[in-house]
C-alpha cells in the first residue's frame, strides 16, 4: 500500500473503531416471585449472548449455573442461604459480578418453596356459608400467608421500576473507561501523525 493511502486509511480505522470501553460488562438482578432473574449486557446495548452464569456460595462453590438467552437473561431460584454471588462471563475474558444482598432475595418465608407455600395458600382459604344468608364468604387462615401473596404482587410491579433505575445507573461509561477510550484515540492520532512526518520527508 503507497503511504499516501496508508494516511486516510489509518484515519478510516479510527473513527470505524469504537473505543475501549465500548466492551464493558455490565450485570444487574431483581426479584419477581420466587426467581433471582439476571440481565447483563455491554454498555453499549448489545446483550450478552450464549453467555456462562455462575452462582456461587461464600464459600466460592458453585450452587446454581447456566447460559443466558439472546436477550441476556437467565433466571433461577436462590438456596437459602447468605452471600451469594453471581457472576457473568463472555468471550475474550469479559466478566461482570455482583454480590447479592438481602434486598435482592425473595420477600418470602421459604426462598425455595414459595411456589408450594403459595399453592397451600389457596388450600388453606376456607369458604364458610352462612345458615342464613347463603352468601360465601373467602378467608386466608394465616396472615403471614397473605403477606406473602402481597410481597409477591409488589414485586411484581417493582421488577420493571428497578430494572430500568439499573440500566440508568449502569449504562454510562467510567472515569477509567473514558480515560481508556481518550487514551485510544490519541494513540491513534500519534500513528497517524509518525506516517504523515515520514511521508513529507520521502518528498
Amino acid at each position: 500500500m503507497h503511504k499516501n493511502q496508508l494516511i486516510p486509511t489509518l484515519l478510516l480505522l479510527s473513527l470505524g473503531t469504537p473505543p475501549l470501553y465500548a466492551h464493558r460488562m455490565n450485570i444487574f438482578t431483581y426479584t419477581e416471585g420466587n426467581e433471582i432473574h439476571v440481565e447483563s449486557y455491554f454498555n453499549r446495548g448489545s446483550n450478552c449472548m450464549g453467555c456462562l452464569v455462575e452462582v456461587t456460595d461464600s464459600a466460592g462453590q458453585v450452587v446454581a449455573s447456566g447460559t443466558t438467552t439472546e436477550e441476556g437473561k437467565w433466571s433461577f431460584v436462590p438456596p437459602k442461604e447468605e452471600g451469594l454471588t453471581v457472576s457473568v462471563t463472555a468471550s475474550e475474558g469479559h466478566r461482570a459480578e455482583y454480590t447479592l444482598t438481602e434486598a435482592d432475595y425473595p420477600q418470602s418465608m421459604n426462598l425455595s418453596t414459595l411456589s408450594e407455600e403459595t399453592s397451600k395458600v389457596a388450600d388453606s382459604s376456607v369458604v364458610r356459608t352462612s345458615a342464613e344468608s347463603k352468601t360465601p364468604n373467602v378467608t386466608v387462615t394465616d396472615q403471614e400467608e397473605l403477606e406473602a401473596i402481597v410481597d409477591r404482587v409488589v414485586e411484581k410491579r417493582l421488577a420493571p421500576i428497578r430494572e430500568e433505575l439499573r440500566r440508568m445507573q449502569v449504562d454510562e461509561p467510567g472515569f477509567q473507561e473514558i480515560v481508556g477510550g481518550i487514551g485510544y484515540l490519541f494513540g491513534l492520532c500519534g500513528v497517524a501523525m509518525y506516517f504523515m512526518a515520514r511521508s513529507k520527508k520521502s518528498n
